[in-house]
């Protein structure tokens, strides 16, 4: 096999006894993949440590050498003679494999732990060498936990050679969709700044796809939300891809249990209280039913002199002007009003609807700053993320239960309930442990879709 270049030594003591004739020294440690059939092995590049990609097929790409895909990383060491002859036969002589875990890393049990030959089978590998001085292939498997780094070291009489550190990572891929504006543009995500924010949880993420830029659409209600993403949705990079999308308003239509009665005591009365209404269907369908009674009967009022006010986008009051009745209400003349309504559930963002993650940006700007708006649609854009990944179990000692599912009590966690200015863009550190434990496969469905017919 061809040589891949020097490779720094130093002295090691694992072997006693040997004469000095019939010592070896290492002088290449190679890291090998199989290609095209287990048996048929090609020298890849000197070992040496990097990022590795374990929720990956290392022959994910056909016809593509990817050794940083996989838990599995295969070495060979090549030997020659410390002293004599050089041309001696090498068959005979051995290799110790064996690795370094960093201090850093978290324990672990059973199949997540490293190991040689198998997960967590053992901590070395005692590989024998052919007559030109290669070693078998020794197949090291690195733990499911991100973050993990392993030092692998060969050693001989003389000397030893390490490759630095390999790091455990995770890799997904995503699109980013973005719906166009009302009135022009695009609700453009603060997508550049996610890959960073999940570093800490050792997941790397890569763009892929083309934004669509869907016609805008200025409320989605939750039950339409994965047809819309997924008529969108063509990344088809590997098994695991999501969809970052921004969409206008996410908000649901609500009954009240039944129609609020209200004393006006003056010509116009305005309400004291601010909500969001339901208007996606028309200015006026929020308002099902409008009633009055004056003594003992409830009459028709008609619906016109029932208005939303309010400067607040979203946030309105209701507003009855009886101004022009023959006897308008008063103090002492008091009118009854009975409303019937439908409420506008607004929602920051969704990603029930695996592997889509919507955020409600057209929401977030009508409520708050351009500045604002954008720190809450990365927050709720990790947040999201966070959901396909998982999060939060109930297995979780943070774990609670709210009407918008499960979710972490810790105040200061991106997986907290309520979005707001001072929730963080990060993890605390349960859900980061979780998600640095989470085992790629079992979540793996949550990635996957149909190619959308627009994408």
């Amino acid at each position: 096999m061809p040589s891949v270049g020097p490779f720094s030594t130093g002295r090691s003591t694992e072997f006693v006894g040997v004469r000095p004739e019939d010592q070896i020294k290492l002088i290449e440690l190679v890291e090998v993949i199989p290609y095209e059939g287990f048996d048929a092995w090609q020298i890849v590049q000197r070992a040496q440590g990097r990022r590795q990609y374990i929720n990956l097929d290392s022959q994910m790409i056909p016809n593509e050498a990817h050794p940083e895909f996989g838990r599995c990383i295969h070495f060979k060491a090549r030997v020659a003679w410390a002293a004599g002859d050089p041309a001696r036969p090498l068959d005979g002589k051995y290799v110790r494999f064996s690795f370094l875990p960093d201090p850093g890393n978290l324990p672990a049990q059973g199949d997540q732990r490293a190991g040689f030959d198998a997960p967590g089978d053992c901590g070395n590998d005692i590989a024998p060498t052919d007559a030109d001085g290669w070693t078998k292939v020794s197949v090291f498997y690195v733990s499911t936990i991100g973050g993990d780094k392993f030092d692998i070291v060969a050693s001989c009489e003389t000397n030893e050679m390490k490759t630095g550190n390999y790091v455990v990572w995770r890799k997904l891929w995503y699109e980013v969709d973005t719906m166009k504006k009302r009135g022009g543009g695009t609700l453009d995500l603060d997508h550049p700044q996610l890959p960073g924010l999940l570093d800490p949880c050792f997941i790397e993420l890569v763009q892929k796809g083309t934004d669509n830029q869907p016609e805008n659409k200025w409320n989605l209600q939750t039950s339409e939300l994965h047809d819309f993403a997924d008529d969108y949705f063509g990344a088809e990079a590997s098994p695991y891809q999501f969809q970052e999308v921004a969409i206008d308003h996410q908000a649901d239509k609500k009954a009240i249990p039944s129609p609020v009665e209200i004393k006006v005591t003056a010509s116009v009365y305005t309400d004291g209280t601010t909500q969001s209404y339901w208007v996606y269907d028309g200015p006026t369908d929020w308002l099902k039913r409008a009633e009055y009674k004056v003594a003992i009967d409830w009459q028709s009022l008609d619906n016109s002199r029932v208005t939303l006010v309010g400067s607040d986008p979203i946030l309105k009051k209701i507003r009855v002007d009886l101004s022009s009745f023959t006897v308008p209400p008063s103090a002492t003349n008091p009118i009854m009003v009975r409303l019937d309504y439908l409420l506008a559930k607004e929602w920051v963002g969704d990603g029930t609807y695996k592997p889509h993650s919507l955020v409600a940006m057209g929401y977030l700007l009508d409520g708050h700053s351009a500045a604002d708006a954008k720190k809450l649609t990365y927050v709720a854009m990790v947040h999201e993320l966070g959901h396909l990944l998982g999060l939060v179990p109930t297995t979780s000692p943070k774990y609670v239960l709210t009407p918008g599912g499960a979710h972490c009590n810790d105040t200061d966690c991106v997986m907290y309930a309520s979005n707001s200015l001072t929730r963080p863009a990060a993890f605390c550190s349960v859900c980061r442990e979780i998600v640095l434990r989470t085992d790629f496969a079992a979540v793996e469905s949550n990635f996957t879709h149909g190619k959308g017919s627009k994408a």
